[in-house]
């Protein structure tokens, strides 16, 4: 017999989805894991100290500053402060790579669990972050 309806159990359409798994052969269920349960592999930067929350935050809010303090400091002193702002981004965003490729190598602070796919999740947020930066930063400095 089949159950078209949902069935009025715990968590409304249990049964529906038995049903449902049975006959075209998936598990809804085995998409979800959980922390205690999953690879360390499987999650990018999950066993990772340096991708959790806390620390990005951190380091995202006192770099954000320092960019803030450089941007004005360059404002006051350069003829042509976005174009110079743009420069010294740009060489802040290389030299920002050193530390995830000098993390990989084994080279600079305790970073263990560092592999592949975290070195590029790192170089993916370090050039998304310099980009959302240096462009809002020196698009608002245009508009004004």
């Amino acid at each position: 017999m089949k159950l078209t309806y949902p069935a009025p159990c715990r968590g409304g359409l249990v049964q529906y989805e038995c049903i449902k798994e049975k006959e075209h052969g998936i598990h809804f269920h085995s998409f979800q894991t959980s922390r205690k349960g999953c690879d360390p592999q499987a999650r990018v930067g999950w066993s990772f100290p340096y991708l959790q929350a806390p620390v990005i935050m951190i380091t995202t809010v006192v770099f954000l500053v320092l960019a803030i303090l450089i941007f004005v400091l360059i404002g006051r002193v350069s003829n042509h402060p976005v174009r110079s702002f743009r420069i010294v981004g740009g060489i802040a965003l290389v030299l920002s790579f050193l530390n995830p490729l000098l993390q990989l190598a084994g080279h600079w602070l305790p970073a263990t669990g560092m592999n592949l796919p975290i070195f590029w999740t790192m170089i993916v947020m370090h050039c998304v972050s310099a980009l959302i930066t240096i462009g809002l930063l020196t698009t608002l400095a245009v508009e004004q």
